[in-house]
């Protein structure tokens, strides 16, 4: 809040405006949803399987 001055909003509300544009931008550009795990060519779940496991699997197909 100190770096963007905005008082106004809590932080939760511009996060979530700030996700909505980028929403829009991706879609705008890429003809696909934002956040689809379809548009990858991999997707982790590093709260799942964790980190360490994550990039051993990343490592792996390196």
């Amino acid at each position: 809040m100190r770096v963007y001055g905005e008082r106004e909003k809590s932080p939760e509300v511009r996060l979530k405006e700030k996700d909505k544009r980028r929403a829009a931008y991706y879609r705008f550009y890429t003809d696909m949803k934002w956040g689809d795990a379809a548009n990858y060519h991999i997707a982790l779940d590093s709260g799942v399987i964790g980190i360490e496991k994550c990039a051993e699997i990343i490592e792996s197909l390196a």
